[in-house]
């Protein structure tokens, strides 16, 4: 009897030790899925540092435009002979060649970590701006090398903004977190040639190489510092928001993660993606280009007298982008919708009332309307690329920075095509061919919409191996 109560004592303490840390376990994990305020925050920094990036980008890719001018302006007076003053064609397409290859970025960001490879790609790409201006001194050649490395560097750092995501950012601030980073493009593309423009009138074409790039350069230096590839490596964060990111985030090691390229581009949801950004840039791309000339044509007037009103949706972008960030993360606790039927909805919406709108610029005779159904077209085609853009963190968190990379390739292809089509349609600059470039603009962004609403998805894909937490699994349905 002495030994059975003994024992049942034994058994007793165990079961009350179990229930101890059954206990403990619901706490922490309490603790743990307990939001923690997105301000004040070490991954609110990495927005910051990451917002500034991309601002900064913008600048870079401006200086090479601002150049131009300048020597073009310049190409008569003594001093600037020996210069092979390249094409715009080359300037444009040079750069961009480079981000043909951004999947390979994606790659390296999963291989050697997103926030090593973002600065250290960052750094690269600015010390090539640096030394523009002595490549164009040396050989034309020489000059296109340069922007062609320059694109592949800054191709590879955006692929790695996803791996950074799916590290740092929880998946219900995943929509929040890329409106504050992709804003620093808008904020960029208002001061598009302000800022460049006026450091090369004031001190010389070559400055605005040497000022942006040593900029960006320092940028790199204090992201390497500052940011870490985990937030378990980071040892500035608080406990508290640690446990809060590694319950929001898949936090595999990167050595195990192997990305199924077959699976990828086999999958019908990454091909809707795709086409959906080659769309969504068709339309944009296409207004951006010809917006001003359109002007001047259809009523004679000088391009000039509309660069306030061009510039409106850029305005209106970098006030409602975060805005629709932050909707996009609440509305799933208020509505019964997934985030992957918000998703094709946002998406589907902007494409169908694009088409509505080129249809209406190409039916119109009224020239003011069909230039504000213009810029109305470029706001909602900006809003589907950042969609689009959200949709790639949310198919496979694992593989995003590849499936980044790979979306990417779609912009560009759009930037080489768009100037061959304007040029194929419009050859005696009347209105009645800037009408047809609506109407098959319109045809473009309708299959757009079908081919997002019948194969688009932002759900978990079955070749994207699930994450070991429930709690994570459920954020990203």
């Amino acid at each position: 009897m002495a030994e059975f109560t003994g024992e049942s004592r034994m058994y007793h303490g165990v079961a009350q030790g179990t229930q101890a840390q059954f206990v403990e376990s619901q706490d922490q994990r309490n603790v743990a899925t307990r939001r923690h305020p997105l301000c004040c925050s070490k991954r609110l920094l990495i927005l910051i540092l990451m917002f500034l990036r991309c601002f900064l980008s913008v600048l870079v890719t401006c200086s090479i435009h601002i150049a131009f001018i300048e020597l073009s302006n310049l190409s008569f007076k003594v001093g600037v002979t020996e210069l092979q003053i390249p094409s715009y064609e080359i300037i444009t397409f040079t750069y961009h060649f480079g981000f043909l290859f951004s999947p390979i970025g994606g790659y390296l960001a999963t291989k050697f970590g997103g926030s090593v490879t973002y600065g250290f790609t960052s750094m690269l790409a600015s010390m090539l701006t640096a030394l523009n201006p002595a490549t164009l001194q040396w050989n034309v050649y020489i000059f296109s090398a340069c922007r062609i490395a320059a694109g592949l560097f800054d191709g590879f750092a955006y692929a790695s903004i996803a791996e950074i995501f799916t590290r740092w950012v929880p998946a219900k601030e995943r929509s929040t977190s890329l409106a504050i980073v992709l804003t620093g493009f808008y904020i960029g593309n208002t001061f598009f040639y302000i800022i460049p423009a006026y450091i090369a009138s004031s001190w010389g074409w070559q400055t605005a190489f040497y000022a942006t790039g040593a900029i960006t350069f320092v940028w790199s230096v204090v992201w390497l510092i500052i940011a870490r590839n985990e937030p378990s490596e980071d040892k500035t964060i608080s406990q508290r928001e640690l446990q809060y990111i590694q319950s929001q985030t898949d936090a595999t090691p990167r050595h195990q993660v192997v990305h199924p390229i077959l699976k990828i581009l086999t999958s019908l949801p990454v091909w809707a993606m795709c086409i959906g950004e080659f769309a969504s840039s068709w339309g944009y791309d296409l207004i951006a280009s010809s917006l001003p000339i359109y002007f001047r044509d259809a009523t004679g007037r000088s391009m000039t007298q509309i660069s306030t009103i061009s510039v409106m949706p850029i305005l209106v972008s970098i006030c409602i982008t975060p805005i629709l960030g932050v909707i996009m993360d609440l509305m799933p606790n208020y509505i019964k919708l997934e985030v992957s039927q918000i998703h094709k909805i946002a998406i589907t919406f902007g494409f169908s009332t694009s088409c509505i709108l080129f249809a209406i610029a190409f039916f119109s005779n009224n020239i003011m309307l069909s230039i504000t159904c213009l810029l109305v077209i470029k706001l909602l085609l900006s809003f589907n690329l950042f969609v689009l853009q959200v949709v790639c963190l949310y198919l496979a968190p694992k593989h995003s920075s590849i499936l980044l990379g790979f979306s990417a390739i779609w912009p560009i292809g759009s930037k080489f095509v768009v100037p061959f089509f304007l040029q194929f349609i419009v050859k005696q600059f009347i209105l009645q061919e800037w009408q047809l470039c609506f109407l098959l603009s319109s045809g473009a962004l309708l299959f757009g919409t079908f081919v997002y609403w019948k194969f688009g998805s932002s759900q978990l894909q079955p070749w994207a191996t699930s994450h070991p937490h429930r709690t994570y699994e459920r954020e990203l349905q």
